[in-house]
């Protein structure tokens, strides 16, 4: 099933209440910037991804790996003896409240839509989403990334598990990333898809990309699913709020010049007609969680 386009039902004022140290701080930034109109619609889409009611709520017991601290802690009901196990990993703000199980459990629900039941298990990590410090966040998401690295291994070799697979949403990109460098080729995922990756175009070239050498050594296949019409990534990110003016994989096809690719595991998709905002990706009827199940195969 492809999925359509679908009109989000969000209301903006419940929004900014919710968040209104983040609006009001980040919009004093857009209007600074000399690009406020655009900066401040995207700045509506990136708050719509921590409100309430915008992802469908996880059951009790949900499983999670809190990364948070620096020994990675389990919550909740984890599957005994999986025979496979897919790891979801949220975006900027995405900490806050129950959002990181929610969006892992809501991505579960589009999968299932689209006739695949995965096991599996959310992970939690501190994202510094109020600090209105990009650099910082991309930090702690690294961080998160080395600890899930290091779990993972252990996991691995005490665990018969037969695939492992990975979704990643916006600043999640640079979780997975850090991940599958840090992996080393030890454990090789078998599928990886970053939803509206937050992360720089060039970042995973051959050459001198800072995530290549961990696509080619530690995953069978990468897929990016990219949107014209995500305007965080497109505009928020590649601002000087949020970015270092390099534009965001989530947005355009990797740039690696005349003589550097990306590694031959690496497939970039454009979503734009099926992914109308940020939020959208991983959910049910709109987004492209069937291409994610399409392109995993199973």
């Amino acid at each position: 099933m492809r999925c359509g386009d679908s009109e989000s039902t969000i209301d903006r004022r419940k929004i900014l209440r919710s968040t209104a140290g983040l609006a009001v701080g980040t919009a004093g930034l857009a209007a600074a910037s000399g690009s406020a109109s655009a900066t401040v619609e995207a700045l509506y889409e990136a708050l719509e991804c921590t409100a309430d009611g915008t992802w469908q709520a996880a059951p009790d017991g949900y499983p999670v790996l809190d990364l948070r601290g620096s020994t990675p802690t389990r919550l909740g009901d984890w599957p005994d003896d999986p025979r496979d196990l897919t790891i979801f990993v949220h975006g900027l703000g995405g900490d806050s409240d129950d959002g990181w199980k929610d969006q892992a459990y809501t991505f579960e629900q589009a999968a299932r839509q689209n006739g695949w039941d995965p096991t599996q298990i959310a992970v939690l990590y501190n994202t510094g989403g109020d600090s209105l410090d990009w650099e910082s966040s991309v930090d702690k998401a690294k961080t998160a990334g080395r600890r899930l690295a290091d779990w993972l291994g252990g996991y691995a070799a005490e665990n018969d598990v037969s695939s492992y697979r990975v979704v990643a949403h916006s600043l999640g990109g640079h979780v997975t990333g850090t991940l599958l460098n840090e992996l080393d080729g030890d454990v090789v995922i078998d599928d990886v898809a970053l939803l509206g990756p937050a992360v720089p175009k060039d970042s995973v070239c051959k050459d001198d990309g800072q995530y290549a050498p961990g696509i080619e050594a530690s995953a069978e296949a990468v897929y990016n699913y990219r949107s014209w019409d995500d305007e965080v990534v497109c505009d928020l990110y590649s601002s000087v709020i949020l970015g270092s003016g390099n534009d965001g994989l989530g947005c355009k096809a990797p740039d690696c010049g005349w003589f550097d690719s990306p590694p031959s595991n690496f497939e970039d998709n454009s979503v734009t007609f099926s992914v109308d905002g940020h939020c959208d990706y991983p959910r049910p009827d709109v987004g492209c969680v069937d291409e994610v199940v399409d392109d995993f195969g199973v």
